[in-house]
């Protein structure tokens, strides 16, 4: 987004660029885009690399009006630096294109420069400071580009309105504003009636989660409760915030498509088959919910919640900060949940080893941000199911226990003392509890 500043009528006067526009690098030699990583990971624009033009071209379909500047090497196997750009410019002519070349192909960049394919063009080995000032060039020179085009707009929007005004000034006030409020009225009930469409889907595929497999589904809540919990925490935008639960939510939507022997199963004691198997979720959770707009954003966090903060995840092998912050942020979330409801292990043995993976598979400020996060908000609920053999005085129910008759014999949040273990015991006899039985377990 644009940051504008104002004078004190609120109309906009400037503006500059966005500190999130992306600068999408790419170049087949790894060792290349992690040298540009290292020096240009603390300027004012986000860095995006891809190895190949046809990844390059995924990831502008992806970002569209975000992306401002490709930089791109020009020999690749598939297709030369110059044929790459010419692609870029056809998809987006104000997107600035820049080139790293050799001096043999020289000769060929400046031909695209006549073309105006190419914006500028560096040459290997280049200068560092050179190279971070043609980068900064290329942003603020699309930043002119769009800001020009942003200020003709609404050059031409005010000079309509005047034209309109001018006919009949106070009329058309007053018919406006009664279409503005009348617009807006409408719009908000809009705007509400997607939301709570919005809220509805999410709960419709959270209750099919668990309708598939109650331990899926209780994982999933409670990744979602606890990972918004520590967005917030981390100040991370309101709109974000809502992305990021959502995305916590249905994070392992694609489980549905893989077996629960293998799930269930502890990573640890997987064979090479069933860890394909298993790696396969994060793209069919992905697939499923790509196909619905207002899920595409949460869809590539999905996507990505494997990924490892030392680039060794799946599927795409994304380092750092080059993974969303959303997937960070379930990972470590999920992880925990993990050790403490199928590990079965207790808060401070599961911290222990959330630290042991933070700056391999985990962010380390997240890992710090969710344990600090864990000591001072209120106590967090789950549920997990138990047998009958299992329970214990001082448990509490999650959820009311049913006899095949349809009888109920204890209620949700009763509390189990000796006496109703007993009695369930007896009942199980003559008349079997037909579901699990579900307790209340502190997070």
């Amino acid at each position: 987004m644009e940051t504008n500043k104002h004078d004190s009528s609120g109309s906009c006067l400037i503006a500059s660029p966005a500190k999130n526009d992306i600068v999408l690098f790419v170049d087949d030699e790894e060792n290349v885009l992690k040298s540009i990583h290292r020096l240009l990971h603390g300027e004012n624009y986000r860095l995006i690399f891809a190895a190949d033009p046809r990844s390059a071209l995924e990831i502008l379909q992806k970002e569209k009006d975000r992306v401002a500047a490709v930089i791109s090497d020009q020999r690749m196997p598939e297709m030369t630096g110059t044929e790459f750009l010419s692609q870029v410019k056809a998809f987006d002519p104000d997107i600035i294109r820049v080139i790293l070349t050799g001096y043999a192909d020289i000769k060929a960049v400046l031909e695209a420069i006549n073309k105006d394919e190419v914006f500028r063009f560096i040459t290997k080995p280049w200068d560092n400071e050179e190279l971070k000032s043609i980068v900064r060039q290329a942003v603020f020179h699309h930043f002119l580009i769009v800001e020009n085009k942003r200020l003709l707009r609404v050059t031409q929007e005010q000079n309509e309105t005047l034209q309109d005004l001018n006919a009949s000034l106070e009329q058309k006030v007053a018919e406006r504003t009664a279409q503005l409020i009348q617009q807006h009225n409408e719009l908000k009930k809009m705007h509400q009636r997607l939301k709570d469409n919005f809220k509805d889907t999410v709960r419709v595929f959270v209750n099919l989660i668990e309708l598939n497999d109650t331990f899926l589904g209780g994982h999933s809540k409670r990744v979602g409760l606890l990972a918004r919990e520590l967005a917030e925490r981390m100040n991370i935008d309101e709109a974000d915030l809502d992305l990021i639960e959502m995305a916590a939510l249905l994070h392992d939507i694609g489980l549905v498509g893989v077996p629960k022997e293998i799930y269930r199963k502890k990573r640890l004691g997987f064979n090479v088959a069933q860890d394909a198997i298993f790696k396969t979720h994060v793209e069919i959770g992905y697939n499923l919910l790509y196909k619905i707009e207002f899920l595409r954003q949460a869809a590539v966090i999905v996507k990505c919640h494997h990924e490892r903060f030392d680039g060794k995840g799946f599927p795409l092998g994304l380092p750092n900060v080059s993974i969303p912050i959303g997937a960070r942020i379930i990972n470590v979330v999920s992880t925990y949940d993990d050790y403490i409801y199928q590990y079965e292990l207790d808060r401070e043995e599961a911290l222990k080893r959330l630290r042991a993976l933070s700056g391999a598979a985990l962010d380390p400020a997240i890992v710090k941000t969710f344990e600090d996060t864990l000591h001072t908000i209120h106590p967090i609920y789950g549920e997990k199911s138990v047998k009958i053999d299992e329970l214990k005085a001082g448990m509490q129910l999650s959820r009311d226990i049913v006899a095949a008759s349809g009888r109920m014999l204890m209620s949700k949040d009763s509390v189990m003392t000796n006496a109703h273990i007993t009695r369930l015991k007896n009942f199980q006899e003559i008349d079997p509890i037909i579901d699990e039985i579900y307790i209340y377990h502190l997070y």
